[in-house]
């Protein structure tokens, strides 16, 4: 399978910034050359793709997504009645949507362990055909035309804890160690803890931390021995400050509230451990928190609740982006929201923000050989825009086409 994609510009990465002339030669899914090497390539049989005036780009990294719910009111707890194939064919429909939107990788944080990680294997084996072109186009309910998914399975909490329904529960240092172990053994890519409570679930304190220590000790022993990255749902600063020193990899949502009373207790001196040990940071945007930027100013009602993301931006923290797509009013077509509340909310420029959802993102999942930037030998995973989105990030409200290991999935909101 080979294939030309021509434009008149191409961003290769966040760092490298805009180019013009701009040529992909793929081959079996990946880029085999870039630029006039890849139009020396192309040959009689070679297929093409010109978009013309439009910008090529890498393909977009949604790092904190729940495959397996619906994304509407009580979405979390009406999963819990639903078999498993209503669930694979909601994570399915929840793939596509995001493929739309130009998003060709996800990073699951949290599901049915049965149900997710299956679907993960079986969307690398559907890129394994789509490389060769032994899959057939088309729009069908099948992984085939899936964002690649990195996948926890079930996240450890403790009984009765935030996600408890999902199926992992455990407490003491040996029992969280078997539940990461469990993990590790059914094909998690990485582990998930929930450190601190979480606000969907009743009877939880998002304030206060899960685990003690010991236990996430324990956990990130287990991970390590795994080969695994570990990284915990963290919203109280408690909890925050107990993962970062038990040795994880990542945090997601890292909202800083304080332990006792209301309001939010940001400490400098952990955002500066968080910056020396290259711990990544997902402070997800979810649809009730992320909004178009132009209405985004001091004023609005988002703005106080960034206050310390602002903090952690102007530190240099390692920002992956994320939606929470899945939770409550929360879809999969948002990320492009998600990244102008990051540049209009927290002070993030479009290129840093654009990173977060490429470049940075793909480090953080361990990917950065294959995905996050357009470079020979990493897959051909690519968004075409009218507009530079490293000088304004509204760019990315409207995705013209999306091409996945080199086959051109969707064009103008549609699967091809």
């Amino acid at each position: 399978m080979e294939l030309l994609v021509k434009s008149k510009y191409l961003i290769q990465s966040a760092a490298a910034g805009l180019a013009e002339n701009a040529a992909l030669f793929i081959k079996n899914g990946v880029i085999a050359e870039i630029g006039d090497r890849a139009n020396d390539r192309a040959g009689a049989d070679t297929d093409v793709i010109d978009f013309g005036a439009a910008v090529l780009a890498p393909g977009l990294v949604d790092s904190h997504v729940h495959l397996v719910w619906s994304g509407k009111k009580n979405a979390l707890f009406d999963a819990i009645d639903k078999t498993k194939s209503e669930l694979r064919n909601q994570a399915i429909k929840n793939m596509q949507a995001a493929l739309i939107c130009g998003v060709t990788t996800v990073r699951d944080c949290g599901g049915i362990a049965e149900v997710v990680l299956p679907l993960a294997e079986a969307v690398r084996q559907t890129d394994r055909h789509m490389c060769l072109g032994t899959t057939p186009a088309g729009n069908q309910p099948s992984p085939t035309f899936g964002p690649r998914i990195v996948a926890s399975g079930a996240p450890v909490t403790i009984r009765k804890g935030h996600l408890w329904f999902l199926k992992n529960e455990a407490e003491g240092a040996e029992e969280v160690r078997l539940a990461a172990e469990a993990m590790a053994e059914a094909g998690a890519d990485f582990i998930k803890v929930i450190v601190t409570g979480g606000g969907s679930t009743p009877g939880t304190n998002t304030r206060a931390s899960q685990y003690s220590r010991d236990e996430l000790d324990a956990l990130v022993s287990a991970a390590r021995l795994a080969g695994l990255t570990i990284t915990g749902h963290a919203h109280g600063t408690e909890g925050i400050e107990l993962a970062v020193d038990s040795g994880f990899d990542g945090l997601e949502h890292c909202t800083w509230l304080a332990r006792n009373g209301s309001g939010f207790d940001y400490r400098p001196d952990i955002t500066q451990t968080i910056i020396d040990r290259g711990i990544f940071v997902c402070k997800t945007m979810a649809g009730f928190e992320r909004w178009p930027i132009e209405e985004i100013n001091p004023k609005h009602q988002v703005w106080g609740n960034l206050e310390p993301m602002r903090s952690m931006v102007d530190a240099g923290v390692k920002f992956i982006a994320g939606t929470d797509a899945g939770i409550v009013d929360t879809d999969f077509t948002g990320l492009s929201l998600t990244l102008e509340t990051m540049v209009g909310g927290a002070g993030m420029s479009p290129g840093t923000a654009f990173a977060s959802a490429t470049e940075t993102a793909a480090d953080a999942l361990g990917m950065a050989r294959q995905i996050g930037t357009l470079q020979v030998g990493k897959a051909a995973d690519c968004i075409v825009v009218d507009e530079n989105p490293l000088e304004d990030i509204r760019a990315l409200r409207k995705i013209r086409a999306v091409l996945k290991n080199g086959v051109l999935v969707a064009r103008d909101g549609r699967l091809c």
